[in-house]
């Protein structure tokens, strides 16, 4: 454990030790396992039941780097405390700009990064609430899905709220064009959190056949993609895309070579030589700590790939 690990471990202590005895606890059950979170009220507004850091998927770590992910391991024999924000997956550059304009201060980071935040309105009535999960912005380097709170949104459009996490930069979208190593990892991890939401959201009060997924600039590309990819079909109703999409420019590479040339550097760059061997390459490239492979942007500019004579 890093001291910025420590650091955090001991506010959450010191959190507990402070919390009010009054504070409103709610238990919930999970395909997995029970969780534990927490009624917030929100003043002139009203109650959401809050659920902060519930696992989707298996930690992406050691020889799950670089690779689809899997369901995440059950708890059944315990009661699963979500009631604090869950770390944020590796920020690409160390660059915690975008997340301090709406969470500041947030700095805590790891790979073990695969977690959803779950809004339930308080609501007396018996029908079944529609869904909303949000993907973030952050051109898919960037961003955790704690960056918004979906209490006022839950409590207001008396429906439940969902904001996740997925990896990024390199960790999630690094790609060998091949099969042995597909890349878009980061767009696996939104399928396995619509699928967790599948099967997991009717214990909520919530209808899987009406889930809506939103996201925002990449998120909102993201929405776009899945909207075309079979992959997703089935697992959302409606879809909204807000300041992004599959035709804008920089969403999607359009040359195959530049992917090549974008894995070469970055391999290169961290003394990685796998002669083609793309399992050879996913074999170096797990020795490496997360923070050397996330600390510059893997990311070139696409349009150099679309016109290779201007010179960007």
């Amino acid at each position: 454990m890093n001291f910025k690990e420590i650091i955090f471990v001991i506010s959450l202590f010191s959190l507990a030790l402070c919390e009010k005895e009054s504070t409103e606890y709610k238990l919930r059950e999970t395909k997995y396992g029970k969780i534990k979170g927490y009624i917030n009220n929100i003043k002139d507004v009203g109650k959401v039941e809050r659920y902060l850091g519930v696992p989707y998927a298996r930690p992406p770590i050691d020889q799950y780097r670089f690779e689809d992910a899997e369901d995440p391991l059950p708890w059944r024999e315990d009661i699963l405390s979500t009631i604090t924000l869950p770390a944020a997956c590796p920020q690409t550059g160390m660059d915690w700009r975008y997340i301090h304009r709406h969470q500041p201060n947030f700095t805590y980071e790891s790979e073990d990064c695969l977690y959803l935040n779950i809004y339930v309105p308080i609501n007396k009535s018996q029908s079944l609430l529609e869904v909303l999960i949000h993907i973030h912005g952050g051109s898919n380097e960037v961003g955790m899905g704690g960056m918004f709170h979906g209490d006022v949104l839950a409590i207001k459009g008396e429906i439940i709220v969902i904001t996740f996490n997925y990896r990024l930069g390199a960790l999630g979208f690094l790609t060998g064009s091949s099969s042995q190593f597909r890349g878009n990892y980061g767009m696996t991890d939104q399928i396995k959190a619509f699928l967790w939401v599948q099967e997991n959201i009717h214990y909520f009060g919530g209808d899987r056949n009406k889930v809506t997924i939103t996201g925002h600039s990449a998120g909102g590309c993201d929405v776009g993609l899945h909207i075309l990819s079979p992959l997703s079909k089935g697992l959302f109703r409606y879809a909204v895309m807000e300041s992004g999409s599959p035709l804008s420019f920089w969403c999607v590479s359009k040359n195959e070579n530049g992917l090549k040339q974008v894995i070469d550097e970055f391999a290169k760059a961290n003394d990685c030589y796998y002669e083609e061997n793309m399992q050879q390459l996913k074999k170096c490239l797990r020795k490496i700590e997360y923070t050397d492979l996330t600390q510059h942007k893997f990311k070139v500019r696409l349009d150099r790939y679309v016109n290779p004579e201007q010179n960007i």
